[in-house]
Formats: C-alpha cells, structure tokens, sequence
C-alpha cells in the first residue's frame, strides 16, 4: 500500500487494489500491467496489478493463444503438446491453469513459454481461456455502450456483443 513507480509513472496502491501475482512476486524489477484510473495530474489509481511472467524481457519469449490438437497420456499432462501447430513442452513446473474449462483436446488456451532452438515452446504458463465451441471468438476492445443492467446487447469496438444472465463477466 502506498505510492508505486511503473515505468516513470506514479501508481496508488490501496488495500482495495488488487495484485495478482502469477508466476513472479510483486517486486522491484518486475514487469507489471497496471489497470486504473488517471486523477488529473496525479497518480493512476490502481484497481488491479498483474505481475507478468519475468521470462518476458527473453528475446526467446514466446507469448500466444490457440486450440489444444494433442496432449500426451500422462496424467499429470507433462510431456509434448500440440497447440496451434506448435509443439509445446509441458515440465512438472508449468503453471497449468483450468479456472475456465478442462485441460482437454480442442480447448482453447494462452500459452507463455520460451522458444528453443529447435522450435519447441517450453512452456511456463498454460492457461485454458475456453472450451473452443464452433464459432469461438475472442477480441479486445473498447466498450462503446453498455444497457444499464449490463444484460443485453453491449457495442464494443463496433461489434455487437449480447450479454445474457449465463455471461461469465471477469470485472
């Protein structure tokens, strides 16, 4: 709690600022995504801080999203995948994430590794985004308009997306 410097920037931190710290702690020295508010010519308040993987300064650092096709037949998932056409090492110390759907075959995923000579990805997170029905889409945006219940029909970057009661939102 107190007053930050990201990047040259002032940042408020308050107890109700949320710091998720994923693979690496929240320290001086690591790479941080910083979401809030700007207050006229002071601080960004703060309402969540991510800290990113420290992998991410590596030139080999290889960050992207795409469908699971394999995944070997060990239990614990380590060993090769194939996700979006690139073979992906899992090690028993991957960060494997399955808050939003099964680590299964057509999952959709992000992956953040490193990319070895050979081509392969070592992985250091996988995260499961979505269970990649037909049609599966995922863009970012801003939004435009919003109902003022939030359920219904929301533009976002001049698309038109419909929120309904069964819309997971990760405010």
């Amino acid at each position: 709690i107190g007053e930050w410097k990201v990047s040259g920037r002032a940042v408020a931190v308050s107890d109700k600022t949320r710091i998720v710290p994923n693979v690496a702690d929240a320290k001086v020295g690591a790479t941080v995504e910083v979401y809030g508010l700007k207050q006229g010519d002071g601080p960004v308040n703060a309402s969540l801080i991510e800290v990113e993987d420290p992998n991410e300064s590596n030139p080999n650092y290889i960050h992207f999203f795409g469908k699971v096709q394999t995944l070997p037949s060990a239990a614990n998932f380590i060993g090769e995948w194939k996700v979006d056409e690139k073979t992906v090492v899992v090690s028993a110390t991957t960060k494997l994430t399955a808050e939003r759907g099964q680590l299964t075959v057509n999952a959709y995923v992000e992956v953040k590794g490193l990319k070895q000579a050979d081509g392969k990805i070592n992985a250091t997170e996988i995260e499961v985004k979505a269970a990649a029905p037909t049609g599966f889409i995922r863009f970012f945006g801003m939004i435009e308009t919003l109902p003022s219940t939030k359920l219904g029909d929301w533009t976002v970057s001049k698309r038109t997306v419909h929120v309904t009661a069964t819309t997971k939102l990760n405010e």
